[in-house]
């Protein structure tokens, strides 16, 4: 998220594709906007994700709702989304990580929005 592809926020390594906690980030853009896609590059391919609403204040994932979800590959995926509203923020949460040198980790490079056509 800071322009440079080069670079990567990652999950430890873990013995299991499935978190037993949630693992995500939540991204604030600059304006209200309707976003018609999040697009996320990144070298782990085979990770899932989900894309929410922003949970309420109680920060609860159930006061949340997905609005899109994906298999990640490698390079740049792109995920369809319906934001119902406007928004400003939208939780980026994996739900599997990939496979790596015995392991399972994710690493994302960038993500990116485009708006509703």
């Amino acid at each position: 998220m800071d322009g440079d592809p080069s670079t990567a926020w990652s999950t430890d390594r873990r013995p299991s594709p499935y978190p037993d906690e949630d693992i995500g980030l939540v991204v604030t853009l600059p304006v209200l906007a309707e976003v018609g896609d999040v697009w996320i590059d990144s070298l782990s391919p085979g990770a899932t994700v989900e894309i929410r609403t922003v949970p309420d204040r109680s920060g609860r994932l159930d006061s949340t709702r997905i609005l899109g979800t994906g298999t990640i590959e490698a390079g740049v995926t792109r995920i369809a989304v319906a934001t119902p509203d406007p928004t400003d923020r939208l939780l980026v949460r994996l739900t599997g990580l990939a496979p790596v040198d015995g392991g399972y980790q994710t690493s994302l490079s960038e993500i990116g929005f485009t708006g509703k056509r």
